[in-house]
């Protein structure tokens, strides 16, 4: 039932990215990065990490667009995120640049003693020495 569940969702995403695709106002790229958005969470839920991390990276540039580069907390965590899920896809330098550049974003808005910062720190720190470990 769960699987009938993510089908069901995966149609109704793909049909609302399509919409708005189609659309033409002014909150069209807001929209096209909620939609962009789940559809990344709907690949995770599936185990589909190729089109989570398709899905992610798109994200990113929405969010840039959206916000006209402007840091913020939804870019921080999504580069954090998508930097994990580069690095679970063997793509280890990409991933690292990412977390890293998430980091210093949530570091900045909200210090260094926050809790996710902290946990993203320790993840970061953890894939880099595994990376080095993997080069030997």
């Amino acid at each position: 039932q769960a699987s009938g569940s993510l089908d069901e969702m995966k149609f109704a995403l793909v049909e609302a990215l399509v919409l708005t695709k189609l659309a033409s106002d002014k909150s069209k790229p807001h929209r096209l990065l909620d939609v962009t958005s789940k559809l990344a969470t709907h690949a995770t839920l599936n185990g589909d990490k190729q089109n989570a991390l398709k899905y992610s990276e798109e994200a990113i540039l929405l969010v840039k667009e959206t916000t006209q580069d402007q840091t913020s907390f939804r870019l921080g965590s999504l580069l954090i995120e998508t930097g994990k899920l580069n690095i679970v896809c063997n793509m280890q330098e990409r991933g690292l640049e990412q977390m890293s550049e998430g980091i210093g974003i949530l570091d900045q808005l909200c210090g260094s003693d926050n809790e996710e910062v902290i946990q993203a720190k320790e993840e970061y720190e953890r894939s880099f020495s595994e990376g080095k470990t993997d080069d030997r």
